[in-house]
């Protein structure tokens, strides 16, 4: 079976963790309740460390980024060869003048947390950065890419950038973009042009929707009766989103984006593109798996995105982009990434949190009546 190249260019953060009863309101103090932790962090980081523990022989998972000449960035490289042998960061380069990013990340006793981050050296990750090492060193790894996965912690050009690469010099593969932190203004053509897939979490979803909507009609169809259940609201807002999309790039595309939108100890919503009155057939939600305590939800979502792209190119199609139009792989894809985050918030930490494939099988005996055939029921999956 042919290798498959899965690439992350983004991110690559020290996390620095406090243990708090609560998250402290404005104005306010409040003490921790455990000393600092250290952790490696950076959404690119993380979601190529999730992929590449998820990874078996048949994907190479390899991390482009940028940290900088110091101790923190010392620490990253330590600390990923250890959690993550098997991942390629040999394109993480080195940035002479500026300190690596740094996320001060607050952690409340039911697992919730909020995130500053200082982007250090990620801030220096700039197109023409990217496109020298392009031309030195990773012209070779972007031609053969099966699947590239995109974050927005590094400057916006560059993501743009790196998909456009990849569209050019691989174009049967899959582009994904996960658009955390959203710009305030939202999403444009110049983000979504060369997408595949968009995975984005519900507060994303709303920034993107309330700055995109153009015409009361699509914005109507964002209200929701109280009636009509917070799974319902938020199978709206993931319509939502795949309309937007499609005003955006004004209907020019055969293939429409998928959209896959987390809602947390909900589940995730499942859109295959908003073309045509069958939108309900196209739209489905796949149920969370049960945690008995959730200890730290910090890196949840990279790892639900790293999980994802490897579950999707395990799927074996003559080319990566068919799998697009499978809802069935797309929801089993979904199924084993929900199941991987709900095994990182039992433990602390972002990559140390990050379960490996035999973590992972270990759940799903655990979880046997949820991984059997799913039932169908008014597009839910369960």
């Amino acid at each position: 079976m042919e290798n498959k190249n899965l690439v992350i260019v983004g991110s690559a953060n020290v996390d620095l963790v406090v243990n708090v009863c609560r998250l402290p309101r404005a104005g306010e103090t409040v003490l921790a309740s455990s000393g600092l932790q250290i952790f490696a962090g950076g959404k690119g980081a993380n979601q190529a460390v999730a992929a590449a523990k998820l990874s078996s022989n048949g994907i190479q998972v390899s991390l482009i980024a940028r940290v900088g000449m110091d101790s923190h960035g010392e620490f990253l490289f330590s600390s990923i060869k250890q959690t993550a042998p098997a991942l390629n960061i040999k394109q993480v380069l080195q940035t002479k003048n500026t300190p690596t990013g740094c996320a001060l990340i607050q952690v409340e006793e039911n697992g919730e947390n909020t995130i500053v981050v200082a982007s250090g050296s990620n801030a220096e990750f700039s197109p023409d950065s990217l496109l020298q090492q392009y031309h030195k060193s990773i012209d070779s790894l972007f031609r053969n890419t099966h699947a590239l996965l995109l974050q927005l912690e590094i400057p916006q050009q560059t993501v743009i950038l790196a998909a456009s690469l990849v569209r050019k010099t691989s174009p049967s593969g899959i582009i994904v973009l996960n658009p955390s932190p959203i710009p305030k203004n939202g999403l444009n053509g110049s983000h979504l042009e060369n997408i595949d897939i968009l995975i984005l979490n519900e507060h994303e979803a709303e920034i993107f929707v309330d700055s995109t909507m153009i015409s009361l009609e699509f914005k109507l169809t964002k209200e929701v009766d109280e009636n009509d259940g917070r799974i319902e609201a938020m199978n709206r807002l993931c319509w939502c989103v795949a309309v937007c999309c499609d005003r955006i790039l004004e209907n020019s595309r055969k293939v429409r984006i998928t959209v896959i939108m987390t809602a947390g100890s909900l589940g995730s919503f499942v859109n295959l593109g908003s073309d045509s009155d069958e939108i309900r057939s196209k739209s489905q939600f796949v149920k969370a798996f049960h945690v008995e305590r959730s200890i730290d939800s910090t890196g949840a979502g990279d790892t639900f995105c790293g999980a994802l792209i490897v579950s999707l190119l395990k799927t074996q199609v003559s080319q990566a982009r068919d799998i697009l139009s499978n809802l069935e792989a797309v929801v089993d894809a979904v199924k084993y990434a929900n199941l991987c985050a709900a095994i990182s918030v039992t433990k602390i930490g972002a990559q140390s949190s990050m379960p490996d494939i035999a973590e992972v099988e270990d759940a799903l005996k655990s979880y046997a009546l949820l991984t059997t055939l799913p039932l169908l029921y008014n597009n839910t999956i369960y």
